[in-house]
């Protein structure tokens, strides 16, 4: 009995090491390839847009966070729906101190 548990030991120990072996193989393997994607000449383009309703605490300090982005190729594109809109002020504002992003004002009323 003492003898097949033995052997049954040493089985199991060999498969152990079989194991760790393949595991060892296969990351020395594949481990150290990192797939690297493909070197693209620019950032893809986006367009922020944010839908505006009157003032509130803090506006302009908030429109600034989207200009002072690191994000190269971005446009943004500030909503209201109303002419008279006090948020209107703040928006143009932000428009002329950061004259060289393109940063749209849109008015619709739909």
């Amino acid at each position: 009995m003492l003898e097949i548990l033995s052997f049954a030991a040493c089985v199991l120990l060999s498969l152990s090491f079989c194991y760790v072996a393949v595991a060892i193989m296969g990351v020395l393997r594949f481990g150290f390839k990192l797939k690297t994607s493909p070197k693209s000449p620019g950032l893809t383009p986006v367009t922020m847009l944010k839908p505006l309703c009157g003032m509130e605490p803090g506006l302009a300090d908030n429109l600034r966070t989207f200009c002072n982005q690191d994000y190269k190729n971005f446009q943004i594109v500030l909503g209201v729906r109303d002419r008279d809109d006090p948020a209107i002020p703040v928006i143009n504002g932000i428009i002329e101190e950061f004259p060289a992003l393109d940063i749209s004002l849109v008015i619709n009323d739909r």
